[in-house]
C-alpha cells in the first residue's frame, strides 16, 4: 500500500509560489522550478519502488547531475536558506543545468504522468500548480546554451562533460539531449540575429559530439543521416566569405564548406578550429561606420584585446582622492580616454547590492528594446536582447538617493534634485533600471540614446534631454557577462560593487557612435546590473567642455 503521508513529508519544504511566463529567462522563476523538481523527484522515487517504470528510472538517471549540484535533504530553517540560495547560484547560474531541466519537464515527464499511480499524479500536478516551461522556454534554454558555446568556442563535448567556460561542474548532457539542441537549432523556430532561418553548424557541432558519446547503435545510425542531410544543405546555401555587420562565418554556417574537409572524424570542430585561425577581429570593425563586426564583439566578450584603435588608454588605473567622507578614495580603471570610459570600483557595499536585489525581485519583467524600424512604435520583445528589468526609484528608497548623490561627486553631473521629496516624472535622470541576466542572456551591441519624437520631454511634458551618460553597477561575480564597446576595443569585467561609466553623447550633443556596447552573454552565474540613464538638460553648466570647441 502506498503511504501517501511519507510522500506529503518529503514536499513540505517545496515552493509552491506561481512562475511568470518566459520562464527560461526569469531567475526566480526557473529557482522555483528547480525546487518544484525535488519534490517531483521525491514522488518518482516512491513511485519507482513499487513499478519499476523504466520511463521513470531514467528520468531520475538525469536527476542525478543535478541532485550532485545542490544536494537535497535540509530539514532546518538555516540550511534550507542555503540551500534555496545554492540553487540561485549553482543550478539558475548554470546553462546546462537549466536545459536539462527543462528538458526533464518538458521532454520526459508528460510520458511519465500518463503512466504513474493517479495519486502519485495528483501530488505532480500540485507541486507544478500549473505552472510548467513551455515549448518557447523549452527553445529559449536550448538557444541560450548554443549562444554560449558559440560564442565562448567551447567544445561542444566540454558542454557535455560539465566544463563550461573552464569551469568544471556536476552538471552533464547525454547524448539524446544534444541531439535535441541539433534538432532545434534547424528547426526554424527559434531564428538567430544573422537571419538564416536555420543554424546548420551549431547543429552539426552538437549532433557531432552527439555521435562521439552515443551507445545506442540505433541512436548513431538516426544521427548519421541527420548529419549528413545538414552537410548538404549547409553547402548548398553556403555564400563564401562576405563583409558585413553579420559575416561568415556564424551559427549557421563554417568558415568553409563542410565537404572540403576531407578528415575525419570531427568535421565541425575542425572547421572552428580553421576559423579561429584566420578571422584577426582587429581588422573587421569600422569603427566610424554605424555598423559593427560581430566577431569583434564576441572576441572582447571571450576577453581577447582588439588593436585597431588609434587612441588606447591601455587600462590605466589610479586611486583618486574626494573631500567627501562617503568616498575619500575611489579606485579607478581607464578604459578609454577619448571618449571617456571608465570603471570606479568598489562603490556598492554589500548590503547595498542585497537591496537592490531584494527590492526589485516582485517588479521584474521580460525586457523589450525599443522598436525603431519602420512602422513600428514603442518596445517589442527581441532575440536582441534576452533579460528580466524592473525600474526602482530614489523617492521610495532612501540609500538609492544617497547613492545617486554619490555618483554626482565623481562624475560631477545631476542625478537626483537637492531633496528626496517624491517626484512623478524623471529631470535630472530616470528611475534606477535593475537588470538580470540566466545563462545565455544577453543584449547585442546598441547605443543607450533614444530615438523618435518625443523621446527628449518626461511624462509632465518638460524638456528633459537625452541620455547624456551611463552608470551602471554590477551587483554579482560571475563567468561571462561583460560589458564590451566593439568600436573602442575594450570590455569592461564585472566585479560585484564596480560602477561602469561612459558619455553617450558628444559634447556638441550628438550621439556618440564609439558609445556603442552590448551584454556578452552570461556563461556561468547569474548577472545583475542596475543603470542609471543620465539626462542631458540638467547637465546644461555641469558637463566641461574642451578647449577645442
Amino acid at each position: 500500500m502506498v503511504k501517501y503521508a511519507q510522500i506529503q513529508n518529503l514536499l513540505i519544504f517545496v515552493s509552491i509560489v506561481g512562475c511568470s511566463a518566459d520562464l527560461y529567462s526569469h531567475v526566480y522563476s526557473l529557482q522555483d522550478l528547480f525546487l518544484k523538481e525535488e519534490g517531483i523527484a521525491a514522488v518518482l522515487k516512491k513511485a519507482i519502488t513499487i513499478n519499476n517504470n523504466k520511463e521513470i528510472d531514467d528520468y531520475l538517471k538525469r536527476f542525478k547531475s543535478r541532485e550532485n549540484e545542490v544536494p537535497i535533504g535540509h530539514d532546518k530553517v538555516d540550511q534550507r536558506n542555503e540551500h534555496i540560495e545554492a540553487t540561485l547560484e549553482k543550478l539558475v547560474g548554470n546553462p546546462v543545468h537549466v536545459y536539462t531541466l527543462m528538458y526533464r519537464y518538458y521532454k520526459l515527464l508528460p510520458t511519465i504522468r500518463a503512466k504513474i499511480d493517479p495519486k502519485l499524479d495528483e501530488f505532480i500536478d500540485d507541486i507544478i500548480n500549473g505552472e510548467a516551461p513551455s515549448l518557447g522556454d523549452f527553445d529559449g534554454a536550448a538557444m541560450a546554451l548554443a549562444r554560449i558555446q558559440f560564442t565562448y568556442r567551447i567544445p561542444v563535448i566540454d558542454l557535455a562533460k560539465g566544463i563550461i567556460n573552464g569551469v568544471q561542474t556536476e552538471a552533464r548532457l547525454t547524448a539524446d539531449e544534444l541531439f535535441e539542441i541539433a534538432e532545434q537549432r534547424v528547426s526554424g523556430r527559434v531564428v538567430s540575429k544573422h537571419g538564416h532561418p536555420k543554424d546548420y553548424a551549431i547543429a552539426f557541432e552538437f549532433a557531432e559530439a552527439a555521435l562521439e558519446i552515443s551507445t545506442d547503435g540505433i541512436q548513431k545510425a538516426k544521427l548519421l543521416v541527420f548529419m549528413n542531410q545538414l552537410r548538404n544543405e549547409h553547402d548548398q546555401y553556403w555564400l563564401g566569405y562576405s563583409a558585413g555587420p553579420f559575416v561568415l562565418p556564424n551559427e549557421a554556417f563554417f568558415i568553409d564548406k563542410i565537404r572540403n574537409i576531407t578528415e575525419e572524424p570531427f568535421l565541425g570542430r575542425r572547421l572552428r578550429e580553421v576559423q579561429a585561425q584566420y578571422i584577426p577581429p582587429d581588422s573587421l570593425s569600422d569603427v566610424h561606420g554605424a555598423t559593427h563586426n560581430v566577431h569583434v564583439f564576441q572576441a572582447l566578450c571571450r576577453g581577447e584585446r582588439i588593436r585597431y584603435r588609434v587612441q588606447d588608454a591601455a587600462q590605466i588605473c589610479f586611486n583618486a582622492i574626494f573631500k567627501s567622507a562617503a568616498l575619500p578614495i575611489l579606485k579607478v580603471e581607464m578604459l578609454s580616454i577619448e571618449p571617456p570610459l571608465y570603471v570606479f570600483h568598489e562603490v556598492l557595499s554589500k548590503t547595498e547590492i542585497k537591496s537592490f536585489k531584494e527590492y526589485v525581485a516582485t517588479r521584474l519583467e521580460t525586457a523589450s528594446v525599443q522598436a525603431i524600424e519602420s512602422g513600428k512604435t514603442g518596445r517589442q520583445i527581441s532575440v536582441d536582447r534576452v533579460q528580466a528589468t524592473g525600474w526602482l526609484w530614489e523617492h521610495e528608497y532612501d540609500f538609492l538617493y544617497n547613492l545617486s548623490k554619490k555618483i554626482e561627486t565623481f562624475t560631477n553631473l545631476k542625478l537626483a534634485r537637492p531633496d528626496n521629496s517624491r517626484i512623478e516624472a524623471y529631470v535630472e535622470s530616470e528611475a534606477w533600471q535593475v537588470g538580470v541576466y540566466g545563462p545565455g542572456g544577453h543584449y547585442l551591441p546598441h547605443y543607450d540614446v533614444l530615438q523618435g519624437p518625443g523621446v527628449e520631454y518626461n511624462d509632465n511634458g518638460l524638456y528633459t534631454g537625452n541620455r547624456i551618460a551611463t552608470a551602471m553597477f554590477y551587483l554579482s561575480e560571475l563567468n561571462g557577462g561583460g560589458t564590451a564597446f566593439p568600436k573602442l576595443g575594450v570590455a569592461a569585467k564585472p566585479r560585484a560593487g564596480s560602477l561602469v561609466f561612459w558619455y553617450n553623447l558628444k559634447h556638441t550633443g550628438e550621439q556618440d557612435i564609439l558609445s556603442l556596447h552590448g551584454a556578452c552573454p552570461t556563461a556561468l552565474g547569474v548577472k545583475w546590473v542596475a543603470n542609471k540613464w543620465i539626462l542631458s538638460a540638467a547637465q546644461t553648466f555641469q558637463r566641461k567642455c574642451p578647449t577645442s570647441l
